[in-house]
């Protein structure tokens, strides 16, 4: 998924997954423009975090992805 041009962006999914344990990976990456310098590889800004959710059926169960400036994620359950 490409993040739109903006200070935020919300994506909401429920009732999506079946009852079990999923390994969760994400993976988040600046893109730059071609009309900005190429920045060195040192210089590129990535993250890449891991977790596990347990899916139990309850209704309305989520897993909430939070990607902050300086690429810093976390996970909520709800």
């Amino acid at each position: 998924m490409q993040k739109p041009q903006a200070h935020g962006y919300r994506s909401t999914h429920t009732d999506v997954a079946r009852p079990g344990t999923y390994d969760v990976q994400v993976e988040a990456e600046q893109m730059e423009d071609e009309e900005h310098t190429q920045r060195s590889s040192k210089d590129q800004e990535r993250a890449q975090r891991s977790t596990q959710w347990e899916v139990t059926g309850e209704k309305g169960q989520s897993l909430i992805v939070h990607i902050l400036n300086g690429f810093e994620i976390e996970f909520f359950r709800q």
